[in-house]
Order: structure tokens, then sequence, then C-alpha cells
């Protein structure tokens, strides 16, 4: 019992210790992100062919069509309360997910890393 205990407090610890990094580190997301961001908003404002094709694209099937969702499913209230203008929506969802996998991914690869130790 105390065992799971002490795991489940290691992988607290890691997350808060993530969260307080990414939070310190203050990362600037530019570039493919905030391309992505950009075509997601103008299919949402226009769904022409040249838009459905930017979207589509075969190089980001993943991140171009997770932008369109989430910014469409994005209730009102929502982006009301967090303040953030609607052309940044797409960009904020893709920072949030970005920040979610990389959090994912470090406990993975600690979990990994404490079975192959054998502790």
């Amino acid at each position: 019992m105390f065992a799971k205990w002490k795991s489940g407090a290691a992988y607290a610890l890691l997350t808060l210790a993530f969260l307080l990094t990414l939070a310190w580190i203050q990362p600037e997301y530019g570039a493919d992100p905030l391309g992505y961001a950009g075509q997601a908003f103008a299919f949402l404002q226009h769904h022409g062919l040249a838009q459905t094709r930017a979207v589509l694209e075969f190089g980001h099937l993943i991140w171009r069509p997770i932008a369109v969702v989430t910014t469409a499913l994005s209730p009102q209230w929502a982006i009301a309360f967090t303040g953030i203008d609607f052309k940044l929506v797409p960009l904020a969802w893709l920072i949030a997910i970005g920040a979610l996998f990389a959090l994912i991914g470090l406990l993975l690869v600690y979990r990994t890393a404490r079975s192959l130790s054998g502790s």
C-alpha cells in the first residue's frame, strides 16, 4: 500500500515540477503552431476549397484538424472567461494539447526508467 502511495506521490511531484518549469520558462509559440492556428481560423470563417486543402494537407493531418475541432467545440463562455481573442483560440488549444502530450511523454519516460531500473 505504501509503495503505491509513494509511486503516486512521485508522479504528482514530477507533474508539479513540469508545470512549474513550464510556467517559469514561459515558452513562446510561433512558426508552425501559429500557422496551424491561422489556417484553422480561416477554415472556420470560410469553408472554401483552399481552406479545406490547407487544413487537410497530408503532412499536417493531425494538428490542423485538431485546431479546427477544438475551436469549433469551445464554448463561448469559456472563451469569454479566459479573455482570449477568438483568433487566438486555435493557438491556445494547440499549446495546451502540446503541453499535455509533453507531460504524458515525461511521465512515460519516468515510468519506463523506473521499470528498467527495477525500482
